[in-house]
């Protein structure tokens, strides 16, 4: 079985022509979201992603309005 990651990251040149990382993720209703790191190097946009994974009162403030929370 292949080994799949929670998430995807792309890069998008910005204005100044700057390479700037974005990740994707399917949230828990379903529908995929995508957001900035501001990091410009894919390493530090994979630690970013991941540590955000990590901690979930992290990741609701990033996608506070989009996360629906199970009472």
């Amino acid at each position: 079985m292949k080994y799949r990651r929670k998430y995807t990251l792309y890069s998008v040149l910005n204005a100044k022509g700057k390479k700037v990382w974005y990740f994707r993720i399917y949230l828990p209703d379903g529908t995929r979201r995508a957001k900035t790191t501001g990091c410009n190097s894919r390493e530090k946009a994979m630690k970013y992603v991941d540590e955000l994974l990590d901690d979930e009162t992290m990741l609701r403030k990033v996608f506070e309005s989009d996360l629906i929370v199970a009472t």
